[in-house]
Formats: structure tokens, sequence, C-alpha cells
């Protein structure tokens, strides 16, 4: 017990050292197609829905799951050149198992769905990539396997555009009125 106090108290501390960048809400728009490869993780893994958030638990999970990550595109791993999942004890996996993995970690904190959602994105190098959205009192955070800290959705050099609705059940286009 005496451990697991001292573990909470470093992981605050941390948590508390680090200071939380200004961010702003994440706006959508009309329905799209969601991405190839998330009907089937959806469908053998769905998102139960419980409660709670917190700035550290971004903190933790970001720094947990990027320090064991070691990317691995779909191919090399699942002879797929889509295929989406939470990454196992190996941390083997591409940007959108980093997504999932770390929205699995909130969801055991207690995230609802509609507090940690997958993002579909196009990266400054004209690449498709997917991070992982969290929102606290309705501002949107990235946790991304290109980025060593959690950052405010605004500050990445990213064309957002679609996200899973708040619902779960649907992907939305995101209007970037930054």
């Amino acid at each position: 017990m005496r451990a697991l106090l001292l573990l909470y108290i470093a992981v605050l501390l941390i948590g508390c050292t680090s200071i939380r960048p200004t961010s702003s809400p994440l706006t959508t728009g009309e329905r799209v197609v969601a991405p190839h490869g998330w009907t089937d993780y959806q469908a053998r893994d769905p998102l139960p829905i419980p409660p709670d958030e917190k700035w550290v638990d971004l903190l933790a999970t970001q720094r947990r799951v990027k320090e064991r990550f070691h990317y691995s595109s779909d191919m090399d791993l699942y002879g797929s050149s889509e295929f989406w999942t939470v990454m196992q004890d190996s941390y083997r996996g591409d940007c959108e198992d980093f997504a999932l993995t770390c929205g699995k970690l909130l969801m055991n904190k207690g995230w609802p769905p509609s507090e940690r959602r997958p993002a579909c994105v196009v990266t400054e190098t004209g690449g498709h990539h997917a991070v992982l959205v969290a929102e606290i009192c309705g501002n949107a955070y990235v946790l991304d396997n290109r980025q060593k800290q959690v950052k405010a959705w605004r500050d990445l050099p990213y064309r957002w555009e679609k996200i899973l609705d708040k619902g779960g059940k649907f992907w939305v286009r995101i209007e970037e009125g930054r």
C-alpha cells in the first residue's frame, strides 16, 4: 500500500511540474466515412463507458506508452496494410495502435469515451496519421506517438480531418476554425 501511495505521489509531482498548454475546443462538422480498420477494431474491442478525467492521467499515459513504444507497420505485424488494435506487452505498433493503447489506458482510469477519441490528421509532410484526442473541461489535448509531450490540438502542425463522435458511433469532420 505504501509503495502504491509513493508511486501516486511521484506521478502527481511529475505531472505538476508540466505546465498544461492553453487549448480550445475541437469543433466538428458532418459525418464522414470511418477510417479503414476502425470498424473491425470496434467489433473486436468495443469501448465501454466509465467516468472521470485528470491532467496527470494524460501526462502519465503519454509517458508510459511513449517510453515503451516501438514502431512496427501493420504489414510487418499483421500482414495487412491497415489493422487497428491495442498494443500488447511488446508495445509494437503504429500510430493508431499508439492512440488506441492510450485510449484503453485512460478508459481503465475511468475516462468516458466522449473524452478520449481517436482522430485522423494529415501531417506537415502530407502523411496520414492517427492520434488520441483527450478532453479536459471541453479543451482538446493530443496524445501522439510523434510527440514527446501531450500538446494542445491547435499547437500541432497537422491538418485535422476526422474524429470519432462523442457518442462513439460515427466519425465526423473536424472544423479547423482555430
